[in-house]
């Protein structure tokens, strides 16, 4: 059997899978992994999806508190720090961004 994916309904944008706000725990997660090194990419699909999601919201009559929220869900769980760095081992981080062996 396959891996399943947490992918989004629309107009709503909750995830197919579990029911939740999309995207959803599993897929931040996944995110996460497929992303290490790659935030500013991640960002860049996120923000595609985002404006997807933007124009769903505005066509329901959605408050720019919802499209605030949506933002938030969208964006937030985004780490400030690269995402490499929370897979690299304690006290290897300098070492890795200074690109030094």
């Amino acid at each position: 059997m396959g891996e399943v994916r947490h992918t989004y309904s629309r107009p709503t944008w909750v995830c197919t899978v579990d029911g939740e706000p999309w995207p959803c725990e599993a897929r931040k997660a996944k995110f996460r992994t497929d992303y290490v090194g790659e935030r500013t990419r991640l960002r860049m699909m996120l923000g595609a999806h985002f404006s997807d999601a933007m124009g769903d919201f505005a066509d329901a009559g959605k408050t720019s508190d919802d499209i605030e929220a949506l933002r938030k869900r969208f964006f937030d769980w985004v780490p400030t720090v690269p995402l490499v760095a929370m897979h690299v081992p304690p006290g290897e981080l300098q070492r890795y961004v200074s690109g030094s062996s």
